[in-house]
């Protein structure tokens, strides 16, 4: 039988527990409340258990001779630091602690220090009772900051936070909800930031935030870690606060400070000598007491549930050693298994330890500990048995991920390059990356050795779209074709010697389009960094794909975890998105009255969502086999490609057939019932009324399947000047919308100028001037950037400049480096440049190249720009903008007709390929904004996917065109003939007769449609709200969309409205008119009458919010299962037509 005798040195800081010891194990148990160290000795002589919170045990109290029955200490707190664990470990004396226990007592202990301070509350407190208040008549004065400003509100408030352990990590948690920025501090002098993960740089910390909040041990390298130069570099409204150690604050340093108003307040828990009082701390000297100055004596760790904290850890630690298990042990007993741990647990006094050490009489506060990397402090988790367990950093970049999204990405580059040869239509299948990558992990969690994060989850959508798109991004569905087959033969020469030759086609063998692929691939990319903080950060470019992606990602991700995991998982930012949208969902989730039933309901959630992701792998796996099966099944009975559902003679004679494709079917869900609706409408237009017409009137006398002379050949004309009208029109209106939205605040700025001033007063317009800036004052809030709203009216000097900077973005260690542009830009344009010249060198010269690919970079802006605001990339538009200004460059009395053609498709691709690039760079970043991804990660990503994308797609681009008949009628490349005909047509070659007349009128009516289409969009339509679309604009035609339907043959269109009206069916509980399902839920937020009741409608009760919300949400589940359903159907045939481009290559017969 072994009597342990517990000796509880600190009584009054935890209440003592009965011990439970295994048999034949007995107890005896002694309660000092409190010890000094003159009493030390004698108390602990006997013991076998020692219990306190802080006391000083240095090696003469640990000596044999002074406590010769020692076994165990329980440090009844988190940090060990008191206790010499060299001679413990020497002696084999266990040492456990309870960490994690005052976490939420602490933390809230400095948010209240923060309110206090910076609303002044004491001084305004003390004035009040004294009688200041009649005979001030107002205190507002000794509110405001030392420089006349009044206090900042959360929204304004930028915190730093230096210690992220645990009581770090859940002051920014708090401070988030409140709505701060929040910045987690690297350590100081390190300039590599390898600290970890979401890290600001120390001193950026120190220079912007307005709240410093400290949270670290002290250690040599953290003692004074706050002094003269770092409180003279300090904004002036920052208040610091401490929670963590005397002695990380110079307190000599801090009340100078405060005297010279360098800072605009202070508050602290803790002192460089406890217990404090005048004569042993600047901060009780009565020089300090009119300052912003707030000092608690180190009872930031009081609460009841630290009592119960303490107490449960207490327990199982003597009951676990005890029992020989282990239970948050610092320094293991002599033969134990945890002895044999070569882990160093110097430092294992858990970060979260910030003032939540009682302090005893006698005892210091400042003994250092080895020095510690308080800017990559491990997060560690407690679970139900107490154990503190360490949770990973994510990790952004991760060659896992990568592999998975270059094999997803391959996928996907066979699929559009099947249907991009087909059709022109490619997409970048976003959210199918992502869920397949998810559902990936999901299944090969088990034997992960570290959990897959949505950050991880961005790198795969980000690296796979990059490697997707590359085959529209090289031109192999359009500009190679073109070059490869349609260039006429016939002897080249000048425009106006009476010859139509060009030459022949071009002969590119794998390795200059490779070469070519290459070059053309990646400026974009590099470009689309710069735009990144203006258009994400700054104006909040809704990016709808980009944003509906990371709504999907953040509901798959929380089926697993809880939202403090998410959160402390994805970086400084956590998973929560940062849209407005989003945060006014999460705050109206919060203010729920009764948090019991909100915790069953999101319990409940969760576990819906978990079945929620896997129901959509299931449907996402039966639409591929059913697509797969189709285009199995056509290989062998290609009868089905065209179905003569009007009769045979339409079919024949008019091209009028039905190609069942489920692929289709897919791609019309996926672009709405609108645009398909359109889409149709021009396929009557072309191939019922103008085909016939153009054949009856001998305007296209061959055969309607003829690209030469035929009435196929004769409409597309007509759908170029539908396109050429429709792109102009809308890229204007793009360069016109900035300076039509500004146009107020300019003239108000200039009004109030003292030149304005001048001219008014010799003007009329002086009448009007007051109501005018009155009226631009209120404009809707909706079309204020944030940053604007959230700056104090008051605010000036160096706080207002910090306001300036206040949106939030990823730590800068996470960012592309201004250097890494400077140097990369050049490089990929010069890259491309030389890259075009060794392949089309004998053609087009280096300064055309160079010109060209100027051009695109500038014109890529107005892609971002477009696909920003409406969610489309208007590549087409740019790249025939692009053809038609470098004729003007190829005048066609100076090259031939072959140069001038070719030099006009390859300004035009390379055009086209950076506005690619940089858009889909783009909506990808904004994913990854809202999820807190590192832009940098995403950035290499993206530049290694484009470089695979690049070599991959031109072999897939050639075994395509090698087995099949390209063009022909398995992959007819309309595109490339739109291609040929743009630059034709603006190289001076001759229409076919009667062609130019009607696209003049077509061109004309649909510029004029388009502008309509603007008009519904704008105020003037809506009765002068931003952010609505009028219901009538659906029913006007689009100019894309009615010129793809022209362009396109009727099987393909006929399928795509089929997948139109599904997408209508599918949306009709949650749409009130005949706007697409696949809006995204930003969308929808922002627009529709119901998110304006949800968020605006002050008297609506908390049940029709409820509904409200329940309503979107099923809006949002639908939108997601249609997409899946759709980017099954398309992946089925785009994969599985390798396989029959397998069987093509081999000769297997058709049935």
């Amino acid at each position: 039988m072994t009597n342990y005798h517990v000796v509880f040195l600190q009584g009054d800081y935890s209440q003592v527990p009965d011990f439970e010891l295994p048999a034949p194990h007995t107890y005896t148990k002694t309660v000092y409340p409190q010890t000094t160290l003159s009493q030390l000795h004698e108390r602990i002589h006997d013991a076998s258990i020692l219990v306190f919170s802080k006391i000083e045990l240095d090696a003469i109290a640990l000596s044999p001779e002074v406590t010769p029955h020692l076994k165990l200490i329980v440090v009844v707190a988190t940090g060990t630091d008191c206790v010499d664990l060299e001679v413990c470990r020497r002696r084999g004396i266990a040492v456990s602690n309870c960490p994690s226990s005052n976490v939420e007592a602490v933390s809230e202990h400095a948010i209240g220090l923060y309110f206090t301070t910076r609303r002044k509350m004491l001084q305004l407190h003390s004035m009040t009772r004294a009688g200041e208040w009649p005979r001030q008549k107002t205190l507002m004065y000794r509110a405001l900051n030392k420089d006349g400003t009044p206090p900042l509100t959360c929204q304004e408030e930028v915190v730093g936070i230096i210690g992220n352990g645990n009581v770090g990590k859940r002051i920014a948690g708090i401070a988030r909800g409140l709505g701060m920025k929040v910045l987690i501090s690297g350590r100081k002098n390190d300039s590599t930031m390898t600290n970890g993960e979401n890290r600001t740089p120390f001193d950026t910390v120190v220079k912007q935030s307005t709240v410093l909040f400290l949270a670290l041990p002290l250690t040599d390298q953290t003692r004074h870690l706050i002094s003269t130069p770092e409180l003279e570099a300090m904004l002036p409204c920052a208040v610091v606060i401490n929670v963590s150690r005397g002695g990380i604050v110079d307190e000599d340093a801090l009340v100078k400070a405060l005297q010279k108003d360098q800072i605009a307040g202070a508050a602290t828990d803790v002192f460089s000598e406890e217990p404090s009082a005048p004569d042993n701390s600047a901060l009780l000297r009565e020089d300090s007491q009119d300052l912003n100055l707030v000092v608690t004596p180190h009872l930031a760790w009081l609460s009841q549930m630290t009592f119960n904290n303490y107490s449960r850890l207490l327990q199982r630690a003597v009951e676990g050693w005890s029992s020989g298990s282990r239970c948050n042990i610092v320094v293991a007993e002599k033969g134990s298994d945890a002895a044999a741990d070569s882990m160093d647990y110097q430092t294992i006094n858990m970060p979260g330890n910030a003032s939540g050490i009682p302090p005893s009489d006698g005892a210091t506060t400042d003994r250092p500990s080895r020095p510690l990397d308080y800017g990559n402090e491990q997060l560690s988790t407690v679970d139900d048995t107490g154990l503190s367990s360490p949770t990973p950093v994510p990790q952004s970049f991760t060659l896992r991920s990568l592999l998975v999204g270059l094999l997803i990405g391959a996928l996907i580059t066979f699929s559009n390059t099947y249907f991009g040869l087909q059709t022109g239509w490619i997409s970048t299948m976003a959210m199918p990356s992502a869920l397949v990558g998810f559902s990936v992990f999901k299944v090969m969690s088990k034997y992960l050795s570290y959990p897959f994060t949505p950050i991880e989850n961005v790198l795969i959508q980000t690296v796979a779209g990059a490697v997707g798109t590359m085959p529209l991004g090289c031109g192999f569905v359009g500009v190679i074709p073109a070059l490869e087959f349609l260039l006429r033969d016939g002897k080249d020469g000048p425009s106006g010697d009476g010859g139509t030759g060009e030459g022949g086609p071009l002969k590119l063998n794998f390795w200059k389009l490779a070469i070519w692929s290459l070059g053309v691939c990646l400026f974009g990319v590099v470009f689309a960094v710069p735009l990144r903080k203006e258009v994400i950060v700054r104006e909040k470019l809704k990016f709808p794909s980009g944003t509906a992606s990371a709504l999907m990602l953040r509901v798959l991700h929380r089926s697993g975890q809880s939202d403090e995991k998410t959160r402390d998982g994805s970086g400084q930012s956590g998973s929560a998105l940062r849209d407005d949208e989003e945060e006014a969902l999460i705050s109206r989730r919060e203010s729920e009255d009764d948090n019991m039933l909100w915790k069953q309901d999101d319990s409940l959630a969760r576990n819906n969502e978990k079945e929620d992701w896997r129901s959509k792998m299931r449907l996402l796996a039966s639409a591929f086999v059913v697509s797969g099966v189709y285009t199995l099944f056509s290989y062998f009975v290609p009868q089905v490609r065209g179905i003569p559902i009007f009769g045979l003679s339409l079919a024949q004679n008019w091209l009028w057939t039905l190609n069942p494709s489920p692929a289709y079917v897919g791609q019309g869900i996926i672009m709405g019932p609108s645009t398909c609706m359109h889409m149709l409408f021009g396929a009557v237009l072309g191939w019922g009324i103008l085909s016939p017409l153009a054949k009856a009137r001998g305007w296209a006398p061959g055969s309607v399947r003829s690209w030469e002379d035929g009435s196929q050949a004769w409409i597309v004309w007509v759908s170029l000047a539908i396109m050429l009208a429709d792109s102009l029109v809308s890229l204007g209106w793009l360069v016109l919308k900035p300076v039509v939205n500004n146009a107020p605040a300019l003239k108000a700025r200039f009004l109030s100028s003292s030149f304005g001033r001048w001219i008014g007063s010799k003007t009329p317009i002086t009448s009007n001037h007051r109501s005018y800036i009155s009226y631009a004052a209120l404009s809707p809030i909706s079309e204020e950037p944030s940053s604007i709203r959230s700056q104090p009216i008051l605010s000036t000097g160096r706080c207002s400049e910090a306001s300036d900077e206040g949106d939030e973005d990823a730590p800068p260690s996470q960012l592309i480096s201004t250097r890494t542009v400077i140097i990369l830009l050049p490089l990929t344009l010069i890259l491309n440049v030389v890259c075009m010249h060794i392949v089309f060198g004998d053609i087009m010269s280096p300064l055309l190249s160079s010109l060209a690919t100027l051009l695109a970079v500038l014109l890529s802006i107005m892609g971002v720009r477009a696909l920003g605001e409406t969610d489309l990339n208007p590549v087409s538009g740019i790249s025939k903008l692009t053809q038609l200004l470098f004729s003007l460059a190829t005048p066609a009395s100076h090259f031939s007709r072959r140069t001038a053609l070719v030099t006009n498709l390859l300004a035009g691709a390379v055009s086209e390929s950076g506005a690619l690039q940089a858009g889909d760079m783009m909506q990808d970043l904004k994913t990854g904004h809202l999820l807190g991804a590192s832009p940098k990660a995403q950035f290499y990503g993206q530049m290694i996917g484009s470089l695979v994308g690049a070599v991959l797609s031109t072999a897939v681009y050639r075994m395509y065109v090698n087995v099949y008949e390209v063009p022909g009628p398995m992959f007819q490349t309309p595109t490339a003939y739109i291609w040929i005909f743009t630059a034709r047509l603006v190289t001076g070659q001759g229409l076919p007769p009667m062609a130019w007349q009607a696209s003049l009128v077509a061109g004309v009516v649909f510029a004029a449609m388009t502008v309509l289409r603007i008009v519904a969009a704008s105020p003037i339509a809506n009765g002068g709200h931003h952010g609505v679309t009028a219901p009538w604009r659906s029913w006007i035609p689009g100019g894309i969309a009615v010129a793809v339907g022209i362009f396109n043959v009727p099987s393909f269109t006929l399928a795509r409205a089929i997948g139109g009206m599904i997408a209508w069916w599918w949306s009709r509980p949650y749409s009130k008119g005949p706007s697409s399902v696949l809006e995204p839920p930003t969308q929808q937020l922002a627009g529709s009458p119901n998110a304006q009741q949800v968020t605006g409608n002050e008297i609506q009760s908390t049940d029709g919010r409820r509904k409200a919300d329940q309503t979107t949400k099923e809006a949002d589940v639908a939108s997601s299962t249609v997409v899946v359903l759709a980017s099954g159907l398309i992946l089925g045939e785009g994969i599985i037509s390798i396989v029959n481009l397998l069987l093509a290559s081999g000769g297997v017969p058709h049935l």
